[in-house]
């Protein structure tokens, strides 16, 4: 669970301390920001969907672990979380937490229709590199036919579509589709997620393709027991990892971001003794 901050000049404070008074004089970020920072959600037995779509190793250890986060760093998941609060104000059923088989989740948003189907809806906030992947947006480069005086052919910039590569972002949305099923007895008509790019309308977004700053895609659906085999395997490892005090194996290389979420990203990475080790901060 969260502890505490990692400030400014990397020294660590528990939450409490830092609430009562800013050991630097001046509050790198107020208090209403700090406390949202904190919002951890508690272990109770039940993991999420969410936590099944992590590495084990990883909710592992921020279900066992006291670890501190950097305010900087949490800035776009309170972005995101804020415009989730807001969208879902006005969407139609919009978080409703269940459980089924031992796995809740809380989808964003449902639209029910008369004919016992429904439509179930997403909301990502993500970097245009991710929607980009996940949409299939590519770009190459084509010769216009004409040429610079030094002989060189001269090239235009175009946008092509590939095949998506959906991720974690694929099995949560599966999951929850067969979990209101499941429950309910309706049908899923179709499954989607409404992006905000992160940073739509700057130049690293439109040199990825990806010109707009929203985008409302469908998921693909999947094999329902490919998907429940998968979640229920995360499950059963995670429940008996905790319960028996005993450390997962590493996160798969996609749960990784093939190294990537270990060097930059991963907020339990300390405690990891697979993830590259940095400088120890201050306690």
């Amino acid at each position: 669970m969260i502890k505490g901050f990692i400030c400014p000049d990397k020294t660590k404070i528990n939450c409490q301390d830092c609430f009562k008074e800013c050991r630097l004089g001046f509050r790198c970020a107020p208090t209403s920001y700090l406390q949202a920072v904190t919002q951890d959600r508690e272990w109770h037995g039940v993991p999420s969907v969410t936590q099944l779509c992590n590495g084990t190793l990883e909710s592992y250890l921020k279900i066992k672990s006291d670890y501190y986060v950097s305010p900087n760093d949490m800035a776009f998941a309170i972005s995101g979380t804020k415009k989730h609060a807001q969208l879902e104000e006005h969407g139609e059923n919009a978080e409703q937490r269940m459980e089924w088989n031992g796995i809740q989740g809380t989808p964003d948003e449902l639209i029910y229709h008369d004919d016992d189907t429904f439509n179930l809806i997403d909301h990502k906030t993500a970097g245009s590199y991710k929607v980009a992947q996940c949409l299939g947006i590519a770009t190459e480069k084509i010769e216009t036919g004409e040429f610079y005086k030094n002989g060189k052919p001269k090239t235009k910039t175009e946008i092509i579509m590939i095949p998506g590569e959906w991720g974690d972002y694929e099995l949560q949305l599966n999951m929850y589709r067969i979990m209101i099923e499941e429950t309910t007895g309706k049908k899923c008509r179709e499954q989607k997620i409404f992006f905000i790019v992160r940073d739509g309308g700057t130049a690293i977004a439109f040199s990825r393709g990806v010109r707009d700053n929203i985008y409302f895609s469908s998921v693909p659906k999947l094999d329902d027991g490919k998907v429940i085999a998968y979640f229920e395997h995360k499950r059963d490892a995670l429940i008996y990892a905790v319960e028996n005090d005993i450390e997962p194996e590493i996160c798969s290389q996609e749960e990784r971001w093939f190294d990537r979420k270990c060097e930059k990203y991963c907020q339990v990475a300390e405690f990891c003794k697979y993830a590259p080790k940095k400088e120890d901060s201050n306690e």
